[in-house]
């Protein structure tokens, strides 16, 4: 049964009716009003966020009030790979290292149309990297993600199965956009009931990203991939209003196929971002990922 909370947001977002504004809106309004957003959230005090080069790619250590714990997330924003503001992301990723008790760091990835695929790929390898360097075990990272952040983690899988490189434990991609060609079904049937996104949007910055390169590609659209090999256990969630939810189902049945320990975790009443609300939901789904995480671990 839904929140009210989650209710209310989620009627409050259909009001605002701007979904359909931000298909032409330019790029440089869409930034500038996030940023103006980021600067007004009032982050949990007890949190602590540390810049740091991670590897050559700016990211933020966020750490928790209590560690108990060597698991380490490694975080991608999400802005359809376009918008470029790490700190949007801070209370989110601040929930799934509370849930946890676990540190997290958020990578500043670059973003197109200035860098095009593969450099946020690229960026999200050299941030693997970092915490291998730094003497964490493949098998004490978790590496999650929300909407384009969401499919980054699981593209990052490929690269990591490309070049003989270690996997991580787990892998949590939230409402992932894991299909840049825009092939599944819930992107039509699921229109009416998403008050965030819709295929135009993703469909204009979608060649952003991939540029001059084949959108199909496994590291532009992991949804393509082989995942035969990848050791990772990957839980996805999304919500039931996302025109993203054959994105997640379809991911799940791709990566099961391929052997994998993947579920599928739905939220009713769920729009893009609801992770990100002060609802009930939210904080649940921080403590499923923890549960997932832990479930992987030797008792």
């Amino acid at each position: 049964m839904p929140s009210r909370e989650l209710l209310a947001a989620l009627a409050a977002a259909h009001a605002a009716g701007d979904r359909d504004m931000r298909i032409s809106q330019p790029l440089s309004e869409m930034r500038a009003e996030l940023d103006a957003r980021v600067a007004r959230q009032v982050l949990d005090a007890d949190m602590r966020y540390e810049t740091v080069d991670a590897g050559g790619v700016p990211a933020v250590w966020v750490i928790p009030p209590q560690v108990t714990t060597d698991i380490v997330y490694l975080f991608f924003h999400g802005g359809a790979y376009v918008k470029a503001n790490v700190a949007a992301s801070h209370k989110g990723i601040s929930g799934l290292c509370r849930a946890l008790s676990a540190r997290g760091l958020s990578v500043d990835y670059r973003v197109a149309p200035e860098h095009p695929w593969p450099a946020a790929v690229e960026d999200a390898l050299c941030a693997y990297r970092y915490l291998l360097d730094e003497g964490m075990s493949a098998q004490d990272i978790a590496v999650a993600g929300s909407s384009a952040g969401g499919g980054l983690c699981l593209a990052l899988l490929v690269a990591l199965k490309d070049r003989g490189m270690p996997f991580p434990l787990a892998a949590l991609p939230f409402s992932p956009w894991t299909d840049l060609t825009q092939s599944s079904a819930s992107i039509k049937t699921r229109a009416d009931k998403d008050p965030a996104l819709t295929k135009p949007y993703l469909d204009r910055f979608a060649k952003d990203y991939a540029g001059k390169a084949d959108a199909h590609l496994p590291t532009i659209s992991p949804l393509f991939a082989d995942f035969t090999g990848i050791t990772t256990s990957i839980l996805v969630q999304v919500g039931t209003e996302e025109i993203l939810y054959d994105d997640a189902e379809r991911l799940v049945q791709t990566a099961r196929a391929a052997g994998l320990k993947a579920e599928l975790a739905s939220c009713e009443k769920g729009f893009h971002g609801w992770q990100n609300l002060p609802v009930p939901e939210a904080r649940a789904a921080a403590q499923r990922a923890a549960a997932f995480i832990l479930s992987l671990r030797p008792v």
